[in-house]
């Protein structure tokens, strides 16, 4: 061995100087990288109100459609005269994040009135409305139910009212519900009944 060096911990240090101590790791950074935040669009809520027709018959199906837009995403709800619309029986509210839309069935003039559309987001509302009157029918004066030969409430239901006797037999039940037409049922008590 050289003079002058001496051995400490397996390393030839010169003797004048003091051994290494072990090695030092760099100090360990626990900084973490946050994702920048994402930049939040918003779009001004919109909605309208579409309609086939603005008028119907008693017993025919009220259909409106609502065309909504806006981020974030709006929520949407269906008011009658002002009053909250709920699904039940006759009323069926269906929808995506772009058209929901509301089926009446079997309408009568009780369901006549404002339907409105409401759509609103943390930002902004808006609401379109459509005007739905229900026409009362004009029965034609001959046109009567014969409870005698047909039970018209089931010959209804099981809209049999275009079959030729039944229209006859239940002509006032097959108008009111939507399934004849009055001027169709005025024609044809002047047409005399034939057995094929």
């Amino acid at each position: 061995m050289p003079e002058g060096v001496f051995i400490e911990n397996e390393l030839l240090v010169p003797r004048n100087t003091s051994a290494p101590g072990p090695r030092k790791q760099p100090p360990i950074t626990t900084s973490t990288t946050t994702e920048a935040p994402r930049p939040m669009f918003t779009v001004p809520v919109s909605a309208h109100v579409s309609t086939p027709s603005s008028t119907l018959n008693i017993g025919t199906d009220l259909r409106l459609a609502c065309e909504i837009d806006g981020l974030p995403e709006p929520d949407v709800y269906w008011t009658k005269d002002g009053v909250s619309i709920q699904s039940d029986d006759r009323v069926t509210i269906t929808g995506s994040t772009i058209v929901t839309r509301l089926l009446v069935t079997r309408v009568t003039v009780a369901d006549s009135g404002v339907y409105a559309c409401h759509a609103s987001n943390a930002y902004s509302s808006q609401s379109d409305t459509a005007q739905i009157n229900v026409k009362k029918l004009t029965i034609p004066d001959k046109c009567t139910d014969n409870p005698f030969f047909a039970n018209c409430r089931l010959i209804v239901a099981s809209k049999f009212c275009p079959h030729k006797f039944y229209k006859r037999f239940c002509c006032k039940s097959c108008v009111e519900a939507g399934q004849l037409d009055p001027q169709e049922a005025a024609l044809q008590f002047d047409q005399p009944l034939k057995k094929k």
